[in-house]
């Protein structure tokens, strides 16, 4: 949910999987079209617990030579459908704003953990603030993740450009790749194009 604050800048604030899921799913599905490009075709990858990204999990090739990890409750269910892959949910607390799992003991399961791959949305993306988070705690796992993993994937949908959440998640730059349902040249993703490539 996304609201008004002084200056006229927009707020994202914690809503449940059920809700996001909803908003914009022509986006999500041409986004997770994208994606299956990018995924390796073996190795081990880790996925937020975003709706975005969910919709990429629901596409995914039942392969046993790829892992999947996510802190998505709604995410790891999906992905448990599939009989081969190997499907790992993080440990954590079951935050109810997010239906997501968050907190010391998602951080510390991800401590041993090195992925191929992370793959990531966010609440919103503004050039000046960059990757924002509408949850601390949101934030803090998702930076854990980009820590363990060799490429950095960011997915956002048209409708989260300039917003901005309660917390920062990463600057543009740091990202290897930004994934949108726009064709990369759109004059909305003109000002993100410095910092980082887009797909």
């Amino acid at each position: 949910m996304a609201r008004r604050v002084h200056g006229g800048a927009v707020a994202v604030l914690p809503s449940e999987f059920s809700g996001r899921a909803e908003r914009a799913s022509a986006a999500k599905v041409a986004i997770a079209a994208k994606l299956l490009e990018l995924v390796p075709a073996r190795g081990a990858i880790v996925l937020d617990a975003s709706s975005t990204v969910a919709a990429l999990a629901a596409k995914l090739p039942d392969r046993d030579d790829l892992a999947v990890f996510t802190n998505g409750v709604d995410t790891f269910n999906t992905l448990v459908r599939n009989v081969h892959m190997a499907v790992h949910l993080l440990a954590g607390l079951y935050d109810r704003r997010t239906t997501n799992l968050v907190g010391p003991m998602t951080i510390q399961s991800l401590q041993s953990l090195y992925f191929d791959v992370a793959i990531m949305s966010c609440a919103g993306l503004d050039v000046r603030w960059g990757a924002t988070e509408a949850t601390l705690e949101d934030a803090a796992v998702k930076q854990r993740m980009m820590e363990a993993s060799s490429r950095k994937i960011l997915v956002v949908d048209r409708g989260k450009l300039g917003l901005r959440g309660r917390a920062q998640l990463a600057p543009i730059r740091d990202f290897d790749m930004i994934v949108t349902e726009l064709d990369p040249d759109h004059k909305d993703l003109l000002e993100y194009r410095p910092f980082v490539q887009i797909r």
